[in-house]
């Protein structure tokens, strides 16, 4: 199984409004892929295999304005070699994106790509979630904290993709903040900032988090996570850094 990520940033036509460019950026995403195995994927919980950021501006902020000639980036990651391809085929093609019916042109695209052994295994993993990331605790009670006990669903997932038995982690640091996410009906609370992990001993799983995200609506830009210690090409590194997701030490 192949992992990859795709920074791509974008260019805006026209001065335009987006009340919610994750919800926008996620019915584009589904728009491109109409008629692939992403019809499917939308119909099951498979969707756990991919996330999706929000827009940001090159400060790094989520972005509801844009400007003509603005340039603006997103993160996209998955779990699947055929929507990867696909995606990345279909946008180079057009050579622009429709979000609720304003054009952005592709101005960049950097992409890589891991398999599961490539991944390096860690005992101490840091956690930047660039969007915020909620657990779900039950169908009308959303937990905006990233506690491991919390992380238990996913990181069972990530484990049986890696081959390793899941062990509950400790959290050594926590820093940052809660902050909405936009939806076209209702806002979403969730963190910001980043977390330390201990494991019992090194283990590949929770760098999987780096491509699939963390929490619930990862498909709709929440919980989109940068593993500081994935080995990632220093050119991708290079993006997070000048897109303020991953602050210098």
């Amino acid at each position: 199984m192949n992992f990859s990520e795709t920074v791509i940033q974008i260019q805006s036509k026209d001065d335009c409004r987006i009340e919610n460019s994750s919800q926008a950026l996620h019915g584009a995403l589904f728009n491109t892929l109409w008629g692939t195995e992403m019809d499917a994927i939308h119909r099951s919980d498979s969707r756990r295999l991919f996330s999706l950021s929000p827009l940001y501006s090159k400060q790094g902020r989520i972005s509801g304005r844009f400007n003509a000639g603005g340039t603006y980036a997103f993160r996209f990651a998955s779990g699947s070699d055929s929507i990867f391809k696909e995606w990345i085929d279909r946008i180079m093609v057009s050579g622009s994106i429709v979000l609720q019916g304003k054009e952005f042109w592709i101005k960049s695209l950097e992409t890589w790509t891991a398999g599961v052994l490539d991944i390096e295994p860690q005992s101490e993993v840091e956690m930047i979630f660039a969007s915020p990331v909620s657990f779900r605790k039950s169908s009308s009670i959303d937990i905006p904290i990233p506690c491991p006990d919390y992380m238990k669903s996913h990181f069972s997932l990530f484990s049986s993709l890696t081959d390793e038995v899941a062990h509950e982690p400790k959290l050594t640091m926590l820093e940052g903040k809660t902050m909405p996410l936009k939806f076209k009906s209702h806002l979403l609370i969730g963190f910001v900032g980043r977390i330390k992990l201990s494991f019992i001993k090194p283990v590949r799983y929770p760098l999987l988090a780096h491509f699939l995200g963390l929490g619930h609506n990862c498909a709709m830009g929440m919980g989109s996570t940068i593993v500081k210690e994935i080995n990632a090409p220093e050119r991708i590194v290079k993006l997070w850094r000048e897109l303020n997701w991953l602050k210098e030490n």
